[in-house]
């Protein structure tokens, strides 16, 4: 068998970051291996050390390596980290790039997040994205209109159990049996828009609707906010913290739909997550959730007056055919394979 051909992922993956852990497994059955950077730092040393070992680095979210709250100390990492792309282009590494946003969801300094954008499109021989118009965006803000490569954002099945039924799921969480489930899944960030979510969900007179919010706050203020709704309101049931693998079953099966209520999204794992488990969604009609979802497994709305509605899309999903909602959604995850990805981003590399 021909030797593998090794990647260095930056950052590394780790057990809980399932989108890498699946790509790369797609990806190493196609004859590439990744190798590990874990606590190795993208700079000259590494770039010695691998040598001619390492063919390709592939970076995700690359403003981790340079991105910081001071503008001068922002401006320095910058510096060096374009320095280093250009150290590694001259000692014969291929740099390949995948843009899961277009810019950071949590953002220091525009300008500099702007041109470390920027600098990955200009030193790239590869760049992946995961829909059409991500790739029509990356010509229009940065330039980039040569070796792009559309590759799907694959489902979610192979790594979470999905055995236990509805009525299972909603006994293990405490929730009634009869009432409508709306979920909010997932680290509770700024940019998810739980907050209008939730001024939605107070709205509704229904006191058989239930809102589920299911994740580990990474944002301390957001975080009380959510407490002091949940302690003033018995229909909203938090579980604010970290969901084990093994959990994540239960909070999606005990859920009628998923609540995607973004300010800003660009690529949405949880998109793919809510599909795998047959869920419909409601989602703003933005980014790839408007290439992905359609009238059959979810409602999306309009992101102008984002509040009002969101309120009328998740009045909506009430209506729809849960069943022939469900079968859709199952539908949409299978159509998204991380071989189909696997298989591109070798025809990518393979250009090299």
């Amino acid at each position: 068998m021909a030797e593998f051909i090794k990647i260095a992922s930056f950052p590394m993956p780790d057990e809980d970051t399932y989108y890498f852990r699946l790509y790369y497994d797609a990806l190493q059955k196609h004859g590439y291996k990744i190798v590990d950077t874990r606590g190795k730092t993208f700079g000259p040393a590494w770039l010695r050390e691998n040598r001619g070992r390492v063919r390709i680095v592939h970076f995700h979210w690359p403003a981790y390596l340079y991105s910081d709250r001071n503008p001068l100390v922002f401006l320095k990492k910058l510096l060096l980290f374009i320095l280093n792309l250009r150290r590694a282009k001259s000692m014969g590494y291929k740099i390949a790039w995948t843009v899961h946003n277009l810019f950071p969801h949590e953002r220091n300094n525009m300008a500099l997040e702007y041109a470390g954008r920027l600098a990955m499109s200009c030193f790239s021989d590869v760049v992946f994205v995961h829909f059409v118009e991500a790739k029509e965006m990356l010509s229009r803000y940065f330039l980039r209109k040569n070796d792009v490569y559309i590759i799907p954002h694959g489902n979610f099945s192979a790594v979470f159990e999905n055995k236990c039924g509805r009525e299972e799921a909603r006994e293990r969480l405490g929730i009634p049996p009869g009432a409508f489930v709306y979920l909010l899944f997932g680290p509770v960030r700024p940019y998810k828009g739980i907050e209008n979510a939730i001024q939605a969900f107070k709205k509704m007179d229904d006191k058989g609707a239930v809102l589920i919010v299911a994740g580990n706050p990474k944002d301390k203020h957001l975080g009380e906010f959510l407490s002091a709704e949940a302690m003033s309101n018995t229909r909203i049931f938090p579980f604010l913290r970290f969901i084990e693998r093994n959990e994540v079953q239960y909070f999606f099966n005990a859920s009628d739909a998923v609540l995607l209520p973004y300010k800003q999204v660009f690529t949405s794992g949880n998109l793919f997550l809510a599909l795998t488990f047959s869920k419909p969604v409601v989602a703003p009609d933005m980014g790839i959730i408007s290439e992905v979802v359609d009238d059959s497994c979810g409602v999306k709305y309009s992101p102008d007056e984002a509040n009002e509605n969101l309120f009328n899309a998740m009045q909506m999903v009430r209506s729809v055919d849960y069943a022939k909602a469900a079968e859709a959604a199952r539908q949409k995850a299978l159509a998204y394979s991380w071989e189909r990805s696997a298989e591109i981003s070798k025809k990518a590399f393979g250009t090299f």
